[in-house]
């Protein structure tokens, strides 16, 4: 028998960058208090919603550069395996995934989902315990269609991804700065002031450009060799409308498609809030498990959502090698006055606690 357990998206806010910063130093090692849920998990498995850029830390809207002692309080929380392809994965350029990867091999933490665009790399993880193998297949909806992705070219060279819509940038310079800079933060003082925030609940849908059919072929394909290596297929999805409690079109038609692929496990990420938990044929899917760390002040925060809880989610496989048994341990992320961010378990009786576990089992 082998526990496994995941979480939600491990972000760091400018909340907590701020309230972390002590001179030139960074210090997170109280931002991880769940020691207690993740103690007879024979493995956590997280998505690293943020890179290791060294540098930009909190400065480029919608970039999440992080710094490297961000990574110690991953380790020292009890963290085994990142999923690393999501929307941020090119925040700060090829150079910055590469490090990103290169920190993670340096803490011990295991990783799959970006890759150094070597050519050669195996595209998923197989790690075994006590006798099973478990395959992890991380891939992302797309990436930021930003400045940073423009430059790194064939973008699925580095991430396992599906689609992609690119912009075309200038090659003025004052017209590439207004793309860049100025416009994405324009359009935030818009948002902030007619909806409240600046990333609007929204439902993800299905368009022409959401899939590459060459990138899903390949998919397919890698899938398939991570099937026969492995008696139990992990696919980490970092997909869906975010702040929306309900999954979109987009990500049930996802959803379908990795069943019919033969996973066994399906773990959503990105919409920063919970949604539902179920069962399909014999695939386990939770769609998504929220933001396991974000800062509850955060600009970007819809809060009729419940974004500042997430859910750790306990999978037991036992030695016949099938799924036995499922749980989930309700977890929220608070602050204290100087917002500093603490991510703990969750109080067991509360309106809200109520709803979260109404919407993850409705």
């Amino acid at each position: 028998m082998i526990k496994l357990t995941f979480t939600g998206d491990i972000a760091c806010d400018r909340p907590l960058l701020k309230a972390a910063k002590h001179g030139n130093k960074y210090d997170f090692s109280r931002v991880f208090k769940t020691e207690n849920v993740f103690r007879d998990s024979d493995l956590v498995i997280g998505n690293l919603e943020s890179c290791f850029g060294g540098a930009h830390y909190g400065k480029k809207p919608y970039h999440y550069s992080v710094p490297d002692s961000f990574c110690d309080a991953i380790r020292e929380a009890g963290f085994d395996i990142v999923g690393t392809a999501n929307n941020h994965s090119l925040d700060e350029e090829v150079k910055g995934l590469v490090r990103t990867l290169d920190l993670l091999d340096k803490n011990g933490i295991a990783h799959t989902g970006t890759y150094r665009g070597e050519g050669d790399e195996k595209r998923y993880l197989v790690i075994e315990k006590n006798g099973i193998r478990i395959a992890f297949y991380s891939v992302t909806y797309s990436v930021n269609s930003n400045y940073e992705a423009f430059l790194a070219g064939d973008v699925h060279k580095y991430v396992n991804m599906i689609g992609y819509r690119p912009t075309n940038y200038s090659r003025n310079p004052l017209k590439r700065f207004w793309q860049v800079r100025l416009r994405p933060e324009l359009q935030k003082i818009r948002l902030k002031k007619q909806k409240g925030t600046i990333i609007p609940a929204y439902k993800d849908k299905l368009r022409e450009w959401s899939i590459n059919k060459d990138w899903l072929k390949e998919i397919d394909e890698t899938v398939a060799e991570a099937r026969k290596e492995s008696d139990i297929l992990v696919i980490l999805l970092h997909i869906g409308g975010q702040f929306n409690t309900e999954p979109g079109e987009f990500s049930e038609y996802m959803v379908d498609h990795f069943c019919g692929l033969g996973a066994d496990v399906i773990v959503g990420h990105h919409p920063h809030t919970t949604q539902r938990i179920e069962k399909r044929g014999d695939t386990h899917i939770a769609f998504s498990l929220g933001g396991y760390c974000l800062s509850p002040s955060g600009e970007y925060l819809v809060r009729e959502s419940l974004p500042e809880y997430s859910a750790a989610w306990h999978i037991e496989i036992g030695d016949d090698k099938k799924i036995a048994n499922t749980s989930v341990t309700i977890l929220k992320c608070v602050e204290d006055p100087d917002h500093y961010a603490h991510v703990v378990e969750a109080e067991k009786e509360s309106e809200n606690i109520n709803s979260i576990k109404n919407r993850l089992f409705s």
